[in-house]
């Protein structure tokens, strides 16, 4: 299964759709990231029938549109790292979790919690490179 699916099955409801609400969610988890109207652009776009939901053949449709947005690479997330760690070569699991409760996406106090607990692998406390780029390319680590 690819990524794009990955994510969708993740993030759809009972029905087996994505709520509007998930949109930018599944889409910065599949490695975009499109403002918050982009989101709603893609939305009014790819929602055919105007339901509120997104269907998988609509994500489908919506996954294929999407060359037009650029892609994080692995150079600015490096970048963006080390600016968060100021320089140390890890970042505090305390830090992390206030940034995943605070900035972008945020995740409520114990889901950032769990997140950063299944994540530092290690137990030490901290966050090395290694143990962060597991956590971005599985967002249910």
């Amino acid at each position: 299964m690819d990524i794009a699916m990955e994510a969708f099955d993740i993030l759809r409801d009972q029905e087996d759709n994505l709520s509007v609400e998930k949109v930018g969610e599944a889409l910065r988890a599949i490695g975009f990231n499109p403002t918050d109207a982009e989101v709603m652009d893609l939305v009014n776009k790819f929602d055919t029938n105007a339901d509120g939901e997104i269907s998988k053949a609509e994500w489908e449709e919506m996954v294929k549109d999407m060359d037009q947005f650029p892609k994080d690479n692995e150079e600015d997330i490096k970048n963006a790292f080390a600016v968060v760690a100021k320089g140390d070569p890890t970042i505090s699991t305390a830090e992390l979790t206030f940034i995943m409760t605070t900035l972008g996406t945020q995740l409520d106090e114990s889901e950032a919690q769990a997140m950063v607990k299944t994540v530092d692998a290690n137990g030490d406390g901290s966050v090395d490179w290694t143990e962060f780029t597991v956590m971005l390319k599985n967002p249910n680590a």
